[in-house]
């Protein structure tokens, strides 16, 4: 009987684990183009967006630009790295400020009901990930995290 209740036991444990993990994991909420209005620029790759979802009804997103990273500022961040974030949120205000449209590309979510997600964007049919990676500006996420950005000579 007891090792019934143990079995059991452990079979929940392992179901809820399963169920937590599914959850958490992004799937694109909003399949497709939709029109965007900047609200505002806080990173070179974290943008906020006032979407039409569907007609009529307009909901505001954080949109992370997927699959791009940029240096990670603390206390102990290189002049050089400080350079590259700044340098990025200008590039990235002024490429969206020049642009006569704003578009995002299925936008990812681990819960609709949440204000965050994550999708490419478009200005004038540029892509902004493109555009920061060939100025130097952010890396793919498959570079290793360890790898110096810059050194300050």
């Amino acid at each position: 009987m007891k090792n019934k209740m143990n079995c059991k036991s452990i079979l929940i444990f392992l179901m809820l684990i399963l169920i937590t993990s599914a959850s958490a994991k992004e799937s694109v909420v909003y399949l497709g183009v939709y029109k965007a209005d900047v609200k505002s620029v806080s990173s070179a790759i974290n943008l906020t967006l006032s979407i039409d979802v569907w007609s009529g009804y307009q909901r505001q997103f954080i949109i992370e630009i997927p699959q791009i990273t940029i240096p990670e500022l603390n206390e102990e961040s290189l002049e050089c790295e400080k350079k590259i974030v700044s340098n990025g949120l200008k590039y990235t205000i002024n490429f969206i400020e020049k642009a006569d449209e704003i578009e995002v590309y299925d936008i990812k979510m681990t819960d609709s009901s949440s204000n965050k997600g994550k999708a490419e964007i478009y200005a004038d049919k540029r892509l902004l990930s493109q555009a920061l990676l060939k100025k130097g500006l952010a890396r793919s996420i498959k570079v290793d995290k360890n790898k110096v950005w810059c050194t300050d000579e």
